[in-house]
């Protein structure tokens, strides 16, 4: 989970972790960088709009990292634009879920979005941040 705003992160780490799903935390893009270089994630919660280093350059990052297994990004932004989304999906997210939103749906996309991850559907995923505007 990544975002500057404790609220977000604390309503987000309550409510999947009592789904049972592990929550790590960072503050801003240089903090989500070296977490996730440390440890073993398999799915970001990305903020787009963070000091040090924004979500997009935070997913550019992701995605060149060489040698590494990338974790799956599913942005969590108010970043509404289809621009923005188009982005997102360039930049490899399988989600788009813009803020403000609902914590318990939240909480029940993530087992699904692993789950079609594994099944081999990173990029209909992908193309889904697009075209599943609201």
């Amino acid at each position: 989970m990544v975002d500057d705003d404790p609220s977000i992160r604390l309503v987000c780490r309550f409510n999947l972790e009592a789904a049972g799903i592990e929550v790590l935390e960072a503050v801003d893009g240089e903090d989500a960088i070296g977490t996730i270089r440390e440890e073993d994630v398999d799915l970001v919660l990305l903020d787009v709009m963070m000091p040090r280093r924004d979500g997009w350059e935070v997913a550019e990052t992701l995605g060149a990292a060489a040698g590494k297994r990338r974790p799956a990004v599913v942005f969590l932004t108010a970043r509404a634009e289809r621009a923005d989304r188009r982005r997102a999906a360039e930049l490899g997210a399988v989600g788009y879920v813009t803020k403000p939103f609902d914590p318990v749906e939240l909480v029940e996309r993530i087992p699904r979005i692993l789950d079609r991850l594994g099944r081999g559907e990173h990029e209909q995923l992908r193309r889904e941040v697009v075209d599943d505007e609201p």
